[in-house]
């Protein structure tokens, strides 16, 4: 018996949507994933978290073969209000050696960004908030839908910026920054 060969239905997924990723094998197989879960039938249901997982088929003789899926997360809940912020310039900030001499110089295409906010949302929703953005931090991009205006956009967490007002006791309000990738 050799390895099993594996089929992907795609190598990239954007959470949310459908179909879900897909794997066959030429061989009976068990599956398993690195994250998230997969069923008999080779059907994987990834984290809502970007980055590569691994999906793994291994067959009665114990010989094994991977491949890969690359998640693009999406952003897990819709605001109550949203504005967004004027374009944002790029910038380099030099120091000259005499310390006192600041060079400003404009670098890169203008940067959009939104300002995002909660009101009245549960602990649940908070805890489940706090953890995609503290997955994602600054380094890692995921989708937003603004089904406002119907615009599917890449962004990150601007500068983790993050306030909580606050809220009774069993709600919380809060709001984020996010920046067009």
């Amino acid at each position: 018996m050799s390895a099993p060969i594996i089929t992907a239905t795609q190598t990239v997924y954007r959470f949310k949507t459908l179909p879900l990723p897909s794997y066959a094998a030429n061989q009976a197989v068990t599956w398993t994933a690195s994250d998230g879960t997969i069923t008999a039938g080779g059907v994987y249901s990834p984290p809502n978290r970007s980055g590569s997982y691994i999906v793994t088929a291994i067959n009665g003789a114990n010989e094994v073969s991977n491949t890969t899926l690359t998640v693009n997360a999406t952003f897990p809940f819709e605001p109550n209000w949203q504005y967004k912020r004027k374009k944002k310039e790029p910038v380099l900030l030099s120091v000259a050696e005499d310390e006192r001499t600041v060079v400003v110089r404009y670098k890169g295409l203008p940067v959009k960004s939104w300002v995002l906010g909660f009101k009245g949302r549960t602990q649940t929703e908070e805890n489940s908030f706090d953890s995609f953005r503290d997955y994602h931090r600054l380094d890692k991009q995921f989708y937003y839908e603004d089904k406002e205006k119907a615009l599917l956009l890449l962004v990150r967490f601007d500068m983790m910026e993050y306030e909580v007002e606050q809220g009774s006791y069993d709600s919380a309000d809060f709001s984020c920054v996010l920046t067009e990738f």
